[in-house]
């Protein structure tokens, strides 16, 4: 059964593709499962305008109750106006089939319809399509920032009117993206316009130019006619609006954080500039930064200056400073905040607008400069002689605070003025390899003395020169930071030139037992006179019988002076003999302010010769008598003697009886007086050494005359030797005794007494031969 009423497709218009659905149903009834199935399909069409109805579509199988409502359509072909009223016939047949299942009876005919079609553009219906167009494609929206509301812009279009009767106009837009469009209207008449319904925007979430598409969709819509129903509203080609724009991205700004300005030295300039880059994209559509100094805290205690329209991915590193306070050591650190514009000026077109801020680590230090102090200043070096080398070490300081912030000290001598030298030491070297830290000193490197070359009071100056050294802390090289001049002053002597004048003593020749005066050792300080020590000497160590004594006393001995009498060599007399030793001088050179400087010792040669005096003694050599007696009284006695016995001689020396050394011994007889007897011989002697005799005297007597005979001579005597020393020695006297006798027969004792002094007289002749 054909549930549709006869199709009635009313005005359409030309080109507009129509078309409606059957709605079949399977009427048949019967037991269930016993009713078979409907199948229906297009059969052919007659009437006007038959050629222009089609059907597709067809259906098998509808099982009994059922209905189709979407497999069969019927179409009106729309190209060209034209008067439809025909009929397309439907042909029924059952499937022989129940609910899909085959009974084996086959299909079979069971009828058609015929379906009527009409109303396809009656001639007085006969109505043209809306005619759209578009009035202002490309729409240009203008510059926009980034992110803010898209400018709007609407779409001017008109339904250019053709030969009436003509469809009106329905529109609606929409965007492609970047590009949004919002909108619409409807039954627009021919040759209206229609310019504030549809509108445009961009997306402005992306900067850079913009050029895309916003999309029309037309409908031609021929209600404004009527009679259209259900087909009065036949789409349209849509159409593409152009839109262009810029959108520009705001300026942001990067300043390098944190700020390091590096190290100064205390009170120097703690200041730098703060590296301002305009990180948008270089794409031209980036607008230019501005930039300025604010608020700032901490240490931070300058900030200025201002950058202006710096382009995108420009960097800008000198127009915005900032300092820090460098008028105490250590480290410096504080913010300063750095305000950002977008400035569209020359890009976009719009004023700058502030587009945040950045706050700024700024970090820096400072650091003392090394401060240099010598001590002791003035220098006074002990005193010390020509030639010495006594120097005042310096101990030099790094007076400025210690810690990590100060610099270390170097040193080194400067020119030296006066009589005042340097060891040519100096310190250097950073932090760690040589210098001095603050609060340390260094009293080892750098010593000043004087000029030693010559005696005198010495005085001068030496010049310190002082470098601060930031090796190893600050870096920042080395700063001369000033001199010293340091006051020197010191006495130089030149020792005592010890001179002894009296190189040898000699006592000469003295006696046995004298009281020997002591004899003086003369000594002389032979510096040249200027700032000079004085001569000390101590006498002593004296040899043999020699006594050595004295000294030059505390105050000694001044230079060009000489000293005869402080120093004494005494001699002990109580033994004879030849003697040689040596006294020994000890000598320094002495100042108050000095320790005494030892000039070693010296030798005096000390020599003497004791003599025992001289001693005169007789002795009998040879012939007859007897000789009696000591010392100064002697007796030649030639006892009794016969009268006419014949002549006696007997023959006496002088001998110098003493141990040698000793004087020599000269002398002669005094016969003045003497008659009794003969005498001979020299009668005199000299030059009698020790223990040496001399025949000196010759008595002969003739005993021709009865009685006693008796003579007195008298021995005068010297010693004597070389120095000069000549001593009378007693006289000695000698008597010479004989008693002559009448001649009798003589006795035993008697020829016994005559041979002996025959005997004797010849001894006494050979030692005087030897």
């Amino acid at each position: 059964q054909l549930n549709t009423i006869p199709l009635n497709f009313g005005t359409v218009q030309v080109g507009q593709s129509v078309s409606q659905t059957l709605n079949i149903s399977n009427v048949a009834s019967g037991p269930s499962g016993y009713v078979e199935d409907l199948n229906a399909s297009f059969g052919s069409t007659s009437g006007t305008g038959a050629s222009l109805i089609s059907g597709t579509g067809a259906i098998n199988g509808l099982v009994a109750g059922g209905t189709d409502g979407s497999s069969m359509v019927v179409s009106v072909n729309t190209t060209n106006a034209a008067t439809v009223n025909g009929a397309i016939a439907i042909n029924y047949e059952t499937a022989g089939a129940v609910n899909g299942v085959s009974n084996g009876l086959g299909t079979a005919a069971v009828g058609s319809d015929s379906f009527g079609v009409s109303g396809v553009i009656a001639t007085a219906q006969v109505i043209n399509q809306a005619l759209p167009v578009i009035n202002n494609s490309p729409i240009d929206l203008g510059n926009v920032r980034q992110f803010t509301t898209s400018p709007t812009g609407y779409v001017d279009i008109t339904n250019q009117a053709t030969t009436a009767p003509q469809a009106a106009l329905n529109a609606s837009i929409s965007g492609n993206a970047p590009i949004t469009a919002s909108g619409s209207f409807t039954l627009l008449a021919p040759g209206a316009t229609d310019n504030s319904s549809l509108q445009v925007g961009m997306d402005t979430s992306s900067a850079g130019h913009i050029n895309g598409t916003a999309t029309v969709a037309l409908v031609s819509d021929a209600s404004n006619v009527g009679g259209c129903e259900p087909n009065c509203q036949m789409t349209l080609a849509s159409q593409d609006v152009t839109v262009t724009g810029n959108v520009y991205r705001l300026a942001t700004g990067s300043t390098a954080d944190p700020v390091a300005l590096g190290n100064v030295h205390v009170g120097d300039s703690l200041a730098g500039t703060l590296s301002v880059t305009n990180t948008a994209a270089n794409d031209g559509y980036s607008e230019e930064l501005n930039a300025s100094t604010g608020t700032t805290s901490g240490d931070v205690n300058a900030a200025g200056g201002t950058i202006t329209r710096l382009g995108a991915q420009v960097n800008d590193n000198s127009s915005l400073t900032v300092g820090l306070n460098s008028g105490t050591a250590g480290a410096k650190s504080g913010t300063v905040v750095v305000n950002y514009e977008s400035d569209g000026t020359n890009t976009s077109g719009f004023g700058a607008i502030a587009n945040g801020s950045q706050t700024v680590t700024v970090t820096g230090a400072a650091y003392n400069l090394a401060v240099g102090n010598a001590t002791p200043d003035p220098v006074t070096v002990a005193a010390q002689r020509v030639g010495g080398g006594n120097t005042v070490a310096l101990t030099v300081s790094n007076t400025a605070a210690a810690g990590s912030y100060t610099e270390v000290l170097n040193a080194g001598f400067g020119a030296n003025a006066g009589d005042a030298i340097n060891n040519g030491g100096s310190i250097s070297g950073g932090l760690g390899t040589g210098g001095i830290a603050g609060g340390d000193s260094n009293n080892s490197l750098m010593s000043v003395g004087v000029d030693t070359s010559t005696a005198g009071a010495k005085s001068g100056t030496v010049t310190l020169n002082y470098v601060s050294n930031g090796a190893g802390s600050s870096e920042l090289g080395t700063t001369g930071v000033g001199s010293q001049t340091v006051d020197v002053t010191g006495n130089v002597y030149h020792q005592a030139v010890a001179q002894i004048n009296t190189p040898t003593v000699n006592f000469d020749i003295v006696h046995k037992g004298d009281m020997v005066p002591a004899k003086n050792v003369s000594i002389s300080n032979a510096a040249a006179a200027a700032l000079n020590d004085v001569l000390l000497a101590t006498f002593g160590g004296a040899t043999g019988p020699f006594t050595a004594s004295g000294d030059l006393g505390t105050g000694g001995l001044a230079a060009g002076g000489t000293d005869t009498s402080s120093l004494m060599v005494g001699l002990d007399t109580s033994s004879a003999g030849v003697f040689s030793g040596s006294a020994t001088v000890s000598l320094a050179s002495h100042n108050n302010e000095m320790a005494d400087l030892a000039l070693g010792t010296q030798t005096v040669a000390l020599a003497a010769q004791v003599n025992n005096y001289a001693n005169a003694d007789l002795e009998k050599l040879t012939g007859a008598g007897s000789l009696g007696g000591s010392g100064t009284s002697f007796t030649l006695n030639f006892g009794n003697i016969l009268q006419g016995s014949g002549l006696l001689t007997a023959d006496l020396g002088v001998l110098n009886n003493v141990s040698g050394p000793a004087d020599l011994l000269r002398g002669s007889f005094d016969l003045t007086g003497a008659n009794d007897f003969a005498y001979s011989g020299p009668l005199s002697f000299n030059d009698l050494t020790a223990g040496m005799g001399v025949n000196v005297l010759t008595v002969n007597f003739d005993p021709t005359a009865l009685g006693l005979f008796s003579d007195t001579l008298l021995l005068s005597s010297t010693g004597y030797n070389i120095s000069g020393y000549s001593g009378e020695l007693a006289d000695i006297s000698l008597t010479i005794r004989g008693q002559v006798v009448a001649a009798t027969v003589p006795e035993p004792g008697t020829i016994f007494l005559a041979v002996g002094g025959l005997v004797a007289l010849v001894v006494m002749r050979r030692r005087a031969q030897a």
